[in-house]
């Protein structure tokens, strides 16, 4: 019902935050608590070059404007999302918890491609001398978050 209040004509998407479980299925806290990425205000497509900074299973929608994921890729989840935002006239935060995520999948088990796979995704969508930016950026994020452990 909250997501539903949350639509009107011309909203495109409707996302919130994801709430991270173990297999027990005890919640961890949210993905906010976990990334560097805290869930934007304002969705735009700028605000995945960094990373994922909304799961997909944290946003709705359209179906007008969905495509099929691309296959063979474990970021096709962010190349999902960037798409429908690319078509999107206006994007809503439900300030919730839309979704539970259970932490250890298969981007964790098979990191490096993991990775391999989201630069080659944010070159598409931002180019080659953007994304090398932006990868460094990320690389300089995670090494200082490593240090303040």
């Amino acid at each position: 019902a909250h997501i539903a209040n949350c639509i009107d004509e011309n909203t495109d998407n409707v996302y919130g935050d994801v709430m991270y479980v173990n297999e027990a299925r005890e919640r961890l806290g949210t993905r906010n608590k976990f990334t560097p990425h805290k869930l934007p205000e304002n969705l735009k497509i700028r605000s995945f070059r960094f990373g994922m900074s909304v799961s997909h299973q944290g946003i709705f929608v359209r179906r007008s404007i969905a495509k099929p994921y691309i296959e063979n890729s474990l970021a096709a989840d962010i190349d999902w999302v960037i798409d429908a935002l690319k078509k999107s006239r206006k994007n809503v935060n439900a300030h919730i918890v839309v979704s539970e995520f259970l932490v250890g999948g298969i981007s964790k088990q098979k990191h490096k491609q993991s990775l391999l796979d989201r630069y080659q995704v944010l070159k598409k969508h931002y180019g080659f001398i953007p994304n090398l930016f932006n990868h460094g950026v990320i690389v300089l994020r995670a090494v200082l978050k490593s240090l303040t452990k």
